[in-house]
């Protein structure tokens, strides 16, 4: 029965992704551009890069008014109307986004991020929950808001969605795979000790320490061109800015509502919750499988910190399709190949 469904999914599936790529071109073409600062770093550090110059040494001019300036960066970092910082992500989202860049608009390659990683979420396994996990990730309320406003996460769920796919159909490049979702953005390390439920495969310890090796190849492929260019202007723009960063009291987060008068004194406390998350996914991990564990991880942490919004929960929303995805052993498909991945 599975097997006669594939094609009839597999074709809602295509319809549904050119629709939404329709439905995606023309939010771009007809509603304006809109003034967020996220699409002036990654537009003027294409360009940038483009001409030859490192993206983490730009000067941006700061797109807000004083006061909301002071809200949203924290004290010191404009000064005069320019931002004392530059391109404040990682480089693979920089990268990710330079096809979109030269088609006009860097929100095209969000679009293409956003339908990728549904495709893959939904043939990781071609099962009717993957199916489920796919659509769902293209039928969320938040996927007009996070295209329009070209937040980085877009590329960041792709590559959740294809380590996911690696894990199922295409071992080998699993650890590669791992290595850019690692490399993708700064809050990653958070998710550090799901390697533990990846580089399980083989004989231990020769099979981990291989896994790493290749993880970190691929990571610093990406990464460490742009980072070694200016060592101090990467450590400025992609580090301690976001260590700088103000507690936002329109945060999607618990902590505005609980502590509202004291937030600065509960820095830590997502770190420790997380860490507690961990603790219990890791005593668990039989019974939780990779996409479940970072999204539950994710989740966490962003609720209880000092800036979450509807970019950082699209996140949790693509980690939660691949559990989706992941969560019904009983219905793989019989030509499925077997992996040490749950």
């Amino acid at each position: 029965m599975i097997r006669a469904d594939r094609p009839q999914r597999r074709r809602l599936l295509f319809l549904l992704a050119i629709l939404t790529a329709i439905v995606g071109v023309n939010l771009l073409t007809a509603l304006p551009r809109p003034g967020i600062d996220v699409l002036l770093f990654q537009r003027e550090s294409l360009d940038h890069l483009l001409r030859g110059t490192n993206p983490y040494t730009v000067e941006f001019q700061d797109p807000y008014s004083p006061s909301a300036s002071a809200l949203f960066y924290g004290p010191g970092v404009s000064v005069n109307g320019i931002l004392q910082f530059g391109y404040p992500y990682m480089p693979l989202t920089l990268l990710s986004a330079l096809p979109g860049h030269l088609l006009g608009d860097v929100r095209y390659a969000s679009l293409g991020a956003m339908i990728g990683a549904a495709l893959l979420i939904a043939f990781a396994r071609e099962n009717r929950t993957s199916s489920i996990g796919a659509a769902l990730l293209l039928t969320t309320p938040a996927f007009p808001v996070m295209l329009l406003m070209g937040w980085v996460e877009a590329h960041v769920v792709v590559l959740v969605a294809a380590t996911w796919y690696a894990s199922c159909r295409a071992p080998r490049f699993l650890p590669y795979a791992t290595g850019l979702l690692f490399a993708s953005k700064q809050y990653t390390i958070v998710i550090l000790p799901a390697l533990m439920l990846l580089a399980n495969g083989g004989s231990p310890p020769f099979s981990v320490v291989a896994f790493m090796t290749r993880a970190i190849i691929a990571g610093g492929v990406v990464t460490l061109p742009l980072v070694l260019w200016d060592v101090d202007a990467f450590l400025r723009s992609a580090v301690w800015l976001q260590i700088k960063q103000p507690f936002r009291r329109d945060a999607l987060s618990f902590l505005t509502a609980l502590f509202p008068a004291h937030l600065g004194q509960w820095i830590v406390l997502p770190f420790a919750m997380t860490a507690g998350v961990w603790v219990t996914i890791l005593r668990l991990r039989a019974a939780v499988t990779f996409p479940l564990a970072i999204g539950l991880a994710f989740f966490v942490f962003f609720a209880f910190n000092k800036q979450a919004f509807l970019n950082y929960y699209y996140l949790v929303i693509g980690c939660l399709c691949c559990a989706i995805a992941a969560g019904d052993a009983r219905e793989t498909s019989v030509d499925e190949p077997a992996t040490a991945v749950r």
